[in-house]
């Protein structure tokens, strides 16, 4: 199938509603290691963290509260407070590998966010990527960008990302955080409950 036809296919699904819905699968669960409520990083968690020797890193812990639950994902210079360094360029990921059951055509990722940063230079991405590619500390993705940069946004908040086209596949989901060197307003990224549900419709 064409791309055109699989994002045609993908529109479409948005205005199928819930209730027509059949089998659905839980990938990642909310209130598990979609939460960070399985242990105090990431590998506890079932997340691989890409931070290298960034200066911005990615966290598991309660350096900042978190949306529900005792613990949430966050950015931060030292690993102890919710702020990062605005004059030091960082790109830094945390990432797991989901397979999409076969028959389930449509996938939704929701997940809680905050974060301030920078418009267009400091923010969070989300990314659908082969299990090939591998995110290195210090290198922004630049393909498989799923919605958009999350940033200037201080307070919790909720994303939902409508995903097609991966049934039958594995990808890796990646999030990122990226800033350059120069300005910025506290405080970074934070990410809690992430659900991704694949299902039948």
């Amino acid at each position: 199938m064409g791309i055109f036809y699989k994002a045609l296919l993908c529109s479409m699904f948005l205005y199928v509603t819930e209730s027509a819905y059949g089998q659905s699968t839980t990938l990642i669960n909310a209130n598990g290691n979609g939460g960070f409520e399985m242990g105090t990083d990431f590998a506890a968690n079932g997340w691989v963290e890409a931070n290298g020797t960034q200066i911005n890193r990615w966290y598991v812990g309660t350096g900042t509260t978190g949306y529900t639950g005792a613990r949430c994902a966050w950015v931060s210079k030292n690993g102890t407070g919710y702020t990062y360094n605005i004059y030091l360029a960082s790109v830094t990921h945390f990432y797991r590998d989901v397979t999409f059951p076969a028959g389930e055509d449509l996938a939704t990722l929701t997940f809680s966010w905050k974060g301030e940063g920078e418009s267009n230079v400091d923010f969070m991405k989300v990314y659908l990527v082969p299990v090939t590619t591998t995110p290195a500390a210090g290198v922004e993705l630049l393909t498989g960008q799923i919605g958009s940069a999350h940033n200037l946004t201080p307070n919790w908040t909720t994303s939902t990302i409508t995903i097609c086209g991966v049934a039958g596949t594995t990808q890796r989901l990646v999030f990122s955080w990226i800033n350059d060197l120069n300005a910025g307003t506290q405080p970074p990224a934070a990410i809690d409950n992430i659900s991704l549900v694949s299902s039948v419709v």
